[in-house]
């Protein structure tokens, strides 16, 4: 493949998830399975989707999400954050995300990954959702004010 044709793969959203900016290219049916290094069968993948179907045929890969209990389609980490940010207010969403620490962000993204392997993770979320609101500087759940919990 050539670095043109990569990057013409790589210009548009995760063949997957659709999350946005996917940096691998896939090949739909497995390299090792027999698939081909043809176009037809390279598509744009983000991390967790790619690392996630290894060489498994698209088919199997569904399944064997459905059958652990994850989400098929996968969550991108778009929708990821969406869920972590669906109580909030319309001035609360517009709050500067950069404000958010690495570790933090870090956090987000493994919140990610976890969920996007293995489905939802209600016992994390929480907390991860009182940790984004207070890089924010957000009410939290134990500071509302509100009575949220």
């Amino acid at each position: 493949m050539t670095p043109t044709e990569r990057e013409s793969i790589l210009d548009g959203t995760c063949h997957y998830c659709g999350g946005m900016f996917p940096v691998e290219v896939d090949h739909v049916v497995p390299w090792s399975r027999g698939g081909s290094d043809d176009l037809e069968n390279l598509v744009p993948a983000c991390y967790p989707c790619n690392r996630d179907k290894a060489d498994l045929t698209v088919e199997e890969w569904g399944a064997a999400r459905t059958a652990r209990g994850a989400a098929w389609p996968p969550p991108s980490r778009q929708s990821t954050l969406d869920d972590l940010t669906c109580e909030w207010t319309d001035s609360e969403r517009e709050t500067p995300v950069w404000l958010l620490t690495d570790e933090t962000v870090g956090a987000v993204f493994e919140y990610h990954c976890r969920v996007h392997r293995c489905g939802p993770d209600n016992g994390s979320r929480a907390a991860l959702i009182d940790a984004i609101r207070r890089d924010l500087q957000l009410p939290t759940a134990s500071t509302d004010d509100r009575g949220a919990k």
